[in-house]
C-alpha cells in the first residue's frame, strides 16, 4: 500500500472536475508515481481520474481508452478500493458513451454501476448512476421518469449532506424543468446550484448554473440573461471546456437574434459552429446551421439561407437513424430501468411473448420506412392512419399541427370511421382541448373513459365528431421544436393500454420526422421559388453576391479579402512604376462608450458614419477597408514620401474629430493611425500591415487621436 498515492488520487477525485486541466495534470503525476512504485491499484485510480477529467475537456476517445484500462485493472484486483473504482469507472464509461451518442452502451454501463453500488451500499456511485439514468430518460423525452430518478438522487445526496452531489442533481432538475418550460422551478434549482457552487468554489458547477440561469432568463426576456451566459463562458474558457464555450456562444447568438442584432448573432453562432465541427458535435452544428439560415433569410440573402437550411437538414439525416433506434428501444429501456428498483425482481422481459414483441418492432420499423419515404403532407398522414388501423382499434384519428407564430393548433387531417372531416383550428391556450394540453405540456395523455379527461382539463370539448371514451394524445417534437400531436380515439371504454401508448409513441417519432422533413421541403421550395422568380435579375443578383463577398455588410467598404487583392495589385503597380504607396492602419478611439451607452445598434450607425467620413477624407483613387470591429485600413497610392501619408492621416483625424450625433447625443470619435510605406518599411502585404499595426499601437500609447510613422 502507498497511502500518499491513495491520498493524492482521492483528492483528485474530489476536486479534479472543479478545474479539469489542473486535475488532469495531477492525475498524470499520480500515474507516474504509481508506475514507478509498481502500485497497480494506484495506476487504475490515476487512469480513472485522467479519463474523468478528459470528459470535461471533450477528449472523449482518450477518456474511453483510459477508463477501459482502469476497469481492466480493477477487475483483476480484490479489495474495497478496487471495487469502488470499478463502479466509478463503469459510470464514467456510461458518460463517455452518452457523449459519443452510443446510448445503448451508456445505459448498460449505468445499470451495471447502479447494481454494483446498491449491492455494495456505495451511495456516491449510486447517486451518479441515478442522475445519469435520469439523463437518458431526459434525452428520450421521458420527463416524468427523469424527474423520478433526479429526485431519488437528490434525496440520497441530501441524506449524505454531499454538496457536490446536491448541486449536480439540482442542475439536472433545472434542465428538465427548463425542457418542460416550468421556468420558475428551473430558475429555483439553478439558483440553488449557484449558491452551492459559490460557497464551495465548484467552478464547473458554477458555470453550469450560470448557463442554466442565462437560458431561463432569456426565455423570460430578462436583461441579465446575456451577462449570466457571458460569465459562464469565462469560467468554461478558464477550464478549457471548449464544448460548453461553444454552447455559450450559441446561446448568446440566439439572444442577439431575439434582440435583432443579426451581425453579432452571426459572429457568435459561427464561433459555435466552428467548435461543433472541430468536436464532431452534430446536434450543435445542426442548430447553428438552422440559426444562420434564419439570419440570412432576415437579410434577404436567400442563397446563403438556402445553403444553411439544406446543411441543417443533411445533419438531421445523420441524427435521425440514431434517434429513431433509441426511441424504438423506449419500451425496453423503461422496462430495464424498472428492474433495477428491486434486486429480487425477475426480468419481466423473460415473461413477455417474444414473438409478439418482434412482430410489433417489425411493424414499427416498416411503418417508419413507409411514413418517412414521402415529403407530401397528405400522403404522410394517410400512410400513418392506414398503418395504425391494422393493429390498433381506431374510431377517430387526427393530426394536429402547432403554429408557434399564431399560437394556434390546426387539425389538418381528421379521419372518423374512414372518412375525412373538415379541418379546423383552436388556440393553443385552450382549456377545453386535450390536444392543446398535450402540446403545452409535451406529455402524452391516455384516457379510457370520458371522465378521465378531468385529470387534465376542466371540460373536454372534442370540437367535432362523435363522442369518444378512450383516447391517446401523443406530442410530436423534433430538434426541440414542437410539431404538434397525434391522436387516436375510440367510442368504447377501456380500449387502450401501455402497449398502444408505446406503439403510438414510436410511430409518432417517425411521423414527427416526416412532418418536419415535409415542412423543410416546403421551405426549401419557397426559397427556390424566390430565387427562380428573380431569374430576370440574375445578373444583378450575381453582381450583388460578388459585391457582398468582397465588402463589409455594415459599411459597404471593401473587406479584408478585397483589401488584400487591391493591395497586391497596388504593390505590383508601385514596383513597375518605381513609386510609393502607404498603408494606414486605423483603430477608433472612444468608440466603446457609444456601444455601452446606446447599444450595438447605435454603434453600427456610428460605424456607417465613420465609413462615410473616411471616404470623403481620401482621394477617390485611394482605398479604405473595414477589417473588423472598429478597425479600418486605408491604402494611399502614388505618394511622394511618408510626409504625404502623414498629412493624409492628419486630415482623417480632423474629419473624424467633428461631433457625431446619435439619438440626440453628441459623441467625439477619434482615431489612432499607424503608417507604413512601400517599399521603405516592407515589400509584402503582411509586412506592411504588421508594421502599420505596430505603429498604430505606438500612437495609442502616445495619447491616442494621432498618427505615427513606423520606425524600425
Amino acid at each position: 500500500m502507498f497511502p500518499e498515492i491513495d491520498q493524492l488520487n482521492d483528492e483528485i477525485w474530489r476536486s479534479g472536475v472543479n478545474d479539469p486541466p489542473v486535475g488532469l495534470k495531477k492525475a498524470k503525476t499520480a500515474l507516474s508515481l504509481s508506475i514507478k512504485n509498481d502500485y497497480t491499484t494506484g495506476q487504475a485510480d490515476s487512469l480513472l481520474n485522467i479519463g474523468r477529467c478528459q470528459i470535461y475537456i471533450a477528449e472523449m476517445q482518450s477518456s474511453k481508452e483510459n477508463l477501459n484500462k482502469a476497469l481492466e485493472i480493477y477487475r483483476k484486483q480484490q479489495n474495497e478500493r478496487s471495487d469502488r473504482g470499478e463502479m466509478r469507472a463503469l459510470n464514467a464509461l456510461g458518460v463517455v458513451s452518452f457523449e459519443l451518442q452510443e446510448y445503448e452502451n451508456a445505459l448498460n454501463y449505468y445499470f451495471m454501476a447502479l447494481t454494483e453500488a446498491e449491492l455494495n451500499t456505495e451511495e456516491e456511485v449510486r447517486i451518479l448512476a441515478l442522475n445519469n439514468i435520469g439523463e437518458i430518460h431526459r434525452f428520450l423525452n421521458n420527463s416524468e421518469e427523469a424527474l423520478s430518478y433526479f429526485h431519488k438522487a437528490l434525496q440520497l445526496s441530501e441524506n449524505l449532506e454531499a454538496p457536490r452531489s446536491i448541486g449536480q442533481t439540482e442542475t439536472n432538475l433545472g434542465e428538465i424543468y427548463l425542457t418542460l418550460n416550468d421556468l420558475t422551478e428551473a430558475e429555483g434549482y439553478f439558483t440553488d446550484t449557484f449558491r452551492i457552487a459559490e460557497k464551495n468554489n465548484y467552478l464547473q458547477m458554477k458555470a453550469d448554473a450560470l448557463l442554466g440561469l442565462g437560458k431561463v432568463r432569456a426565455r423570460q426576456q430578462k436583461p441579465e440573461a446575456g451577462e449570466n451566459i457571458r460569465m459562464a463562458f469565462e469560467v468554461f474558457r478558464n477550464l478549457d471546456d471548449i464544448f460548453s464555450c461553444a454552447e455559450c456562444n450559441y446561446q448568446l447568438g440566439a439572444l442577439e437574434m431575439s434582440n435583432d442584432n443579426y451581425s453579432e448573432a452571426e459572429n457568435l453562432i459561427n464561433k459555435a459552429k466552428n467548435t461543433a465541427v472541430q468536436l464532431s458535435q452534430i446536434k450543435l452544428l445542426s442548430r447553428c446551421e438552422l440559426s444562420l439560415s434564419e439570419i440570412y433569410k432576415h437579410r434577404k440573402d436567400y442563397k446563403k439561407a438556402l445553403e444553411c437550411f439544406e446543411a441543417h437538414h443533411k445533419l438531421l439525416g445523420k441524427l435521425a437513424n440514431e434517434g429513431l433506434r433509441n426511441r424504438l428501444k423506449k419500451i425496453t429501456i423503461l422496462y430495464e430501468t424498472e428492474q433495477t428498483e428491486t434486486e429480487k425482481e425477475a426480468y419481466r422481459m423473460q415473461s413477455l411473448n417474444l414473438e409478439k414483441s418482434n412482430r410489433e418492432i417489425q411493424f414499427i420499423n416498416e411503418s417508419g420506412k413507409q411514413i418517412t419515404a414521402s415529403l407530401d403532407l397528405e400522403e404522410i398522414i394517410y400512410s400513418t392512419f392506414f398503418r395504425l388501423s391494422k393493429i390498433v382499434e381506431i374510431s377517430s384519428f387526427g393530426v394536429a399541427l402547432f403554429n408557434r407564430e399564431s399560437n394556434e393548433i390546426l387539425f389538418t387531417n381528421i379521419m372518423e370511421r374512414g372518412e375525412k372531416l373538415e379541418p379546423f383550428s383552436i388556440s393553443a391556450d385552450s382549456k377545453t382541448s386535450l390536444a392543446a394540453r398535450c402540446i403545452r405540456s409535451n406529455q402524452p395523455i391516455l384516457i379510457n373513459k370520458r371522465e378521465d379527461a378531468r385529470q387534465y382539463i376542466e371540460n373536454w370539448s372534442q370540437g367535432t365528431g362523435v363522442p369518444v371514451e378512450s383516447a391517446i394524445f401523443m406530442p410530436m417534437e423534433q430538434r426541440g421544436r414542437m410539431i404538434g400531436c397525434l391522436t387516436i380515439q375510440n367510442t368504447a371504454k377501456n380500449i387502450y393500454g401501455q402497449s398502444e401508448l408505446d406503439t403510438i409513441g414510436a410511430v409518432s417519432t417517425f411521423l414527427a420526422i416526416a412532418l418536419d422533413n415535409s415542412q423543410a421541403h416546403a421551405e426549401v421550395n419557397k426559397l427556390n421559388e424566390i430565387i427562380t422568380n428573380e431569374k430576370q435579375g440574375l445578373e444583378v443578383a450575381y453582381r450583388k453576391i460578388a459585391h457582398m463577398a468582397n465588402h463589409d455588410t455594415l459599411t459597404d467598404l471593401p473587406n479584408r479579402h478585397l483589401l488584400h487583392e487591391l493591395l497586391d495589385k497596388g504593390i505590383s503597380m508601385a514596383k513597375r512604376s518605381v513609386s510609393r504607396l502607404a498603408v494606414l492602419y486605423l483603430d477608433l478611439d472612444d468608440f466603446k462608450p457609444v456601444n455601452d451607452t446606446l447599444g450595438h445598434e447605435s454603434g453600427d450607425e456610428v460605424l456607417k458614419m465613420v465609413a462615410g467620413r473616411l471616404r470623403k477624407a481620401l482621394r477617390t483613387s485611394d482605398t479604405v477597408a473595414r477589417i473588423g470591429g472598429d478597425e479600418f485600413v486605408a491604402v494611399l497610392y502614388n505618394i511622394v514620401d511618408e510626409n504625404g501619408a502623414l498629412a493624409a492621416a492628419n486630415k482623417i483625424i480632423n474629419t473624424l474629430g467633428k461631433n457625431i450625433r446619435v439619438k440626440d447625443r453628441d459623441f467625439k470619435i477619434g482615431a489612432s493611425i499607424g503608417i507604413a510605406v512601400y517599399p521603405d518599411h516592407g515589400e509584402t502585404i503582411a509586412d506592411l500591415l504588421l508594421k502599420a499595426d505596430k505603429a498604430m499601437y505606438k500612437a495609442k500609447r502616445a495619447g491616442r487621436n494621432r498618427a505615427y510613422i513606423y520606425k524600425g
